[in-house]
């Protein structure tokens, strides 16, 4: 008996340590991503500004033009995700609060803070659920201190999924529904959070390189051949 007792001690210790290692990591992640951010956009004009001397006379100008037009994507992503989050801060605050969560408001602006990187607020999910129990949940059903925190969570996370970012992102990136959710997946598979955060401002570049040089250059092969 107490072989299992430390061994089941072991295990939720192996588990906490993942949690807290997996959660440092989410948070270093969303903390450092927007500084380098910044930092690559202060440097973003002076960088081209230098370059430019290497492009040549003749292409000059077209090239800084694609170069600005994706400058332009890339920002209005970004802005796009702030817009977002500040929405699904709301909406999980509103919601958690209804479901009688303890600290809801700042547990509805961390998860919000958090899902600048989609999908990065589910850690603040089982917290939720955790202080939930603890203020009293334990004496009550499940569905009190598990079932109704764990709902809003979900129709908060489908809702940014299938409407808000498809909406707005999609929008104001002359991106389809079915193509920012394709982007997505592929991102979120191939680079993990990174290709969460960035997999939509490299599709809207890529889309802006393929119309502006490779769909014309297939063009005019075509009507020579």
């Amino acid at each position: 008996q107490a072989e299992a007792i430390l061994a089941g001690g072991g295990t939720a210790a192996a588990m906490v340590g993942r949690l807290i290692g997996g959660t440092t990591y989410l948070l270093m992640t969303a903390a450092l991503i927007p500084i380098y951010f910044f930092f690559f956009a202060w440097q973003f004009g002076p960088l081209v500004h230098h370059f430019q001397r290497y492009i040549p006379v003749s292409h000059r100008d077209r090239w800084l033009a694609i170069i600005s037009q994706m400058d332009r994507a890339v920002s209005t992503y970004f802005r796009d995700r702030v817009v977002i989050a500040g929405l699904m801060a709301v909406m999980f605050a509103l919601g958690w609060l209804f479901c009688g969560v303890p600290y809801a408001l700042l547990l509805g602006i961390a998860a919000g803070a958090l899902s600048l990187i989609p999908y990065a607020a589910s850690i603040v999910w089982p917290l939720a659920v955790a202080l939930t129990w603890l203020h009293g949940g334990s004496d009550e059903p499940w569905t009190a201190w598990f079932l109704w925190p764990t709902v809003i969570y979900w129709v908060v996370q489908t809702i940014e999924s299938w409407l808000l970012t498809p909406w707005i992102q999609g929008k104001s990136m002359e991106m389809s529904v079915p193509t920012i959710l394709i982007v997505i997946f592929i991102g979120g598979a191939v680079g993990g959070l990174y290709g969460l955060l960035l997999c939509i401002p490299i599709a809207a570049c890529g889309k802006i390189l393929l119309r502006e040089v490779f769909l014309p250059r297939l063009e005019a092969w075509a009507n020579t051949h």
